[in-house]
């Protein structure tokens, strides 16, 4: 499920360039019930030693300039942002306190909701294409040399496709209780990236690197419409791998 919220204000709104903390914030202040924010907060829903919250969301999307001296990024009124979740009852509690509060802090910036469109994102075929309107993100943590680090995969890469799809198998087994995936799985093809779709950003001093862009996803259904509800990738949570389905 998808929920579209278009937010406005008195001005414009002024967010440091890195800002997925404070979306994140948001979005949590935006659960109507305080157990069930703080519940997916702290716990989610385990997989291992692993930790899924299913729920992801975009980047903010509107007119926007860029300050690269200043670090800041200002977007002119209104403004929309996406939220997703394969989990009914957390789009739901999220819907619900939306409409109840009417409005949302950005850091220090106080913007109200005028809009709020859901939507059911159900695929009934094996191959679509999606649009990131967030950056997708797949890593393995490397050790060389006695030091362990973080590596961020390219599309143009073998595993990251492989990563992605194991990924999305995980949230799948999680949501559904079942130990084997469709046989048909999810594989993921680049459509249309150019260089400008590598973005790195960072969140609470943590560097991740992704890419926006176009991909093609092929597979069983159920796994392609996970993949519009919970986010493809890892760190959904921390806005990072929303995409929404697009036209060939």
């Amino acid at each position: 499920m998808r929920l579209e919220v278009t937010f406005d204000g008195n001005g414009r709104l002024t967010l440091p360039i890195h800002h997925n903390h404070i979306l994140q914030a948001a979005v949590y202040n935006l659960f109507e019930e305080e157990i069930l924010a703080e519940y997916v907060h702290k716990e989610g829903f385990m997989w291992g030693k692993r930790r899924f919250k299913f729920f992801c969301f975009s980047r903010l999307q509107g007119v926007n300039y860029v300050d690269n001296k200043g670090k800041t990024i200002t977007f002119d009124m209104p403004v929309k942002l996406v939220i997703t979740s394969p989990v009914g009852f957390i789009v739901r509690d999220l819907a619900q306190g939306l409409l109840r509060k009417g409005e949302v802090q950005f850091g220090t910036n106080r913007l109200y909701v005028v809009d709020i469109a859901a939507r059911d994102q159900t695929v009934s075929k094996n191959e679509i294409l999606v649009r990131m309107l967030s950056p997708l993100t797949v890593y393995s943590t490397v050790e060389r040399g006695g030091r362990k680090f973080t590596y961020y995969y390219s599309p143009f890469e073998d595993r990251f496709a492989q990563l992605v799809e194991d990924n999305l198998i995980k949230k799948y087994q999680v949501l559904t209780g079942r130990s084997h995936p469709p046989p048909l799985g999810c594989r993921t093809y680049v459509e249309k990236i150019t260089p400008k779709d590598f973005k790195v950003l960072i969140y609470k001093g943590t560097i991740i690197k992704g890419w926006m862009g176009i991909f093609k996803l092929v597979g069983d259904p159920e796994l392609l419409t996970l993949a519009l509800d919970a986010g493809l990738g890892a760190k959904n949570s921390q806005g990072l791998g929303c995409c929404e389905e697009v036209s060939g």
